[in-house]
Order: C-alpha cells, then sequence, then structure tokens
C-alpha cells in the first residue's frame, strides 16, 4: 500500500453543484462541499463582526449560522423528504425548517459535506480524461 497523490484530486464540479447521497428510507440528498467557495465567503461574512472583536460566535448563533449557511450553499436538493404523507419540495425556507427542527438531518447534511471521497474525482472520469 502506498499514498498516490493522485487518488486525492478533487472534482471542483462536484464540490460546488453536489453530488447524491442516500441517507436512508428511500431518501437521499445532494449535498455540495463545505469548502465550495459560495459557503465558505457566505461563513466569513455572516461571522465577520466577532472576528473583527476576536470573540467567539456564541454556539447556538454558530448553529444558526451553519444551517442557514448549509441550506443557501451545501444542500443543493433532496428526494425522498417527506412530511407525513406531504413530499416536502426542496427550498432553502423548507430546508432551514427541516435542519433546525430535525438535529440528526442537519448533522448528516454536514457529515456528507465533509466527506472527501464524495468530491474526489473518481478513476473512471480520470481514465476518460486521458
Amino acid at each position: 500500500m502506498r499514498f498516490d497523490i493522485n487518488e486525492f484530486q478533487e472534482d471542483e464540479e462536484k464540490k460546488s453543484e453536489g453530488v447524491w447521497c442516500d441517507i436512508g428510507a428511500g431518501a437521499r440528498i445532494r449535498v455540495a462541499s463545505l469548502g465550495n467557495e459560495a459557503f465558505q465567503d457566505w461563513f466569513r461574512k455572516k461571522t465577520a463582526p466577532w472576528t473583527r472583536l476576536k470573540k467567539d460566535v456564541p454556539e447556538h448563533v454558530q448553529r444558526e449560522i451553519m444551517i442557514e449557511g448549509m441550506a443557501r450553499h451545501v444542500l443543493v436538493d433532496w428526494e425522498g423528504v417527506y412530511e407525513g404523507d406531504v413530499a416536502l419540495v426542496f427550498s432553502v425556507e423548507t430546508a432551514i425548517r427541516v435542519m433546525t427542527k430535525i438535529r440528526w438531518f442537519a448533522d448528516r447534511v454536514l457529515e456528507e459535506a465533509r466527506e472527501f471521497s464524495n468530491f474526489c474525482v473518481d478513476a473512471a472520469e480520470e481514465i476518460e480524461g486521458n
């Protein structure tokens, strides 16, 4: 076994456009990387007041900022998400409501957005490029 840097190439389109991830019970979410530029820029702007003062963002405010940022720039879409018998159509507002109400869901979005392997160049794609 060896450390091959070719296995760590990131796909910029996947990072910004997102990838589909199964979350169980027939549902799936499309998530962009937490490292995507839009999210990073938005997050810096939202936390700038505390940064300028060299203060920590209060924990409850951090959570609100993360949820809103993920709804705007990380969670791109979903399928198979219901509230009772009603299929929920993806929107930023609905995503904020669901992630605020269901901590597990927000944590899962965050987990998938941090998962480096979700955003790597596939070996097949790499071969096609040659």
